[in-house]
């Protein structure tokens, strides 16, 4: 296993644990941009125990802030995360 674990990350220059955190979030993303499924439906495909614990990931991972739930009227609109995605780092470029 520690062999795996450094050709990884020779390779990727992350962790196994990373990468796999990497490429479970790219593939729900690139689908929750692709598909009308829902979110619960694409996080449990994915590998996600349930669409809070993918919604914490993907926060985290493109740095995008908690929903605004007082918002007035005329504020941004958020998109299926609960994301403002303008104000948010693309994932592809976030998760590292």
């Amino acid at each position: 296993m520690y062999r795996f674990e450094q050709r990884i990350r020779k390779i990727f220059h992350l962790t196994a644990g990373q990468l796999l955190q990497k490429t479970r979030m790219e593939a729900a993303v690139g689908r929750l941009r692709e598909s009308d499924e829902s979110i619960a439906s694409v996080a449990l495909d994915c590998g996600y125990s349930d669409q809070s614990a993918f919604t914490r990931q993907f926060r985290q991972a493109v740095d995008c802030p908690r929903p605004n739930t007082g918002a007035p009227s005329g504020a941004p609109q958020l998109d299926r995360s609960g994301c403002i995605l303008s104000m948010c780092a693309a994932p592809e470029t976030a998760i590292e």
